[in-house]
């Protein structure tokens, strides 16, 4: 079993690395009385961090390259793909760190956590679960399927996105 918090090895009802009562993970990683982020958190954490990353990759690019012509949905190619691989590198750094959270699942009072061990996130996980919403993103222009990952925590038993299920992952409330 793994602190939910700091991602140590947990044998006890307290993490001897940061204190965190580990009590509500069971032997077999069940997140137990944990309570599932919800649609609105999550959506919250991803517009700060939208806010964070996306509208300076945004600013950067247009200053580079402002002529660009090559659109999707009105915004220059290069800046959707320039701010989706920023976005994705910083996701991928910040949700892999003990802490499991960016900037924004701070203010929203939540964290990204290993489904299994209610542990940190590996660094192939974190990838995994960011790849998998870039790719949902991107076919969304055709088929509605980024829209259908984001709305799946609504009904899912575990409280998952697409892209969690595919990454192994879940996000959770910090209090």
């Amino acid at each position: 079993m793994y602190c939910p918090n700091c991602g140590s090895p947990a044998d006890s009802k307290f993490c001897s690395t940061c204190g965190t009562d580990v009590s509500t993970i069971s032997s077999t990683g069940s997140l137990g009385a944990k309570k599932a982020a919800g649609f609105w958190r999550r959506a919250g954490a991803t517009f700060i961090d939208g806010l964070v990353v996306g509208m300076p990759a945004s600013i950067l690019v247009l200053l580079v390259n402002p002529t660009n012509a090559s659109y999707k949905h009105g915004v220059p190619l290069s800046q959707y793909v320039f701010t989706l691989l920023l976005m994705g590198l910083y996701q991928v750094r910040m949700l892999a760190r003990p802490s499991g959270q960016t900037i924004g699942d701070r203010v929203a009072k939540i964290k990204v956590v290993d489904l299994a061990t209610g542990g940190q996130l590996t660094n192939t996980q974190s990838f995994k679960r960011w790849l998998a919403s870039a790719v949902m993103n991107l076919v969304s222009a055709i088929l509605l399927v980024g829209v259908l990952d984001v709305l799946w925590c609504l009904w899912d038993k575990e409280g998952q996105t697409l892209h969690d299920k595919f990454a192994g992952t879940t996000a959770i409330r910090v209090e």
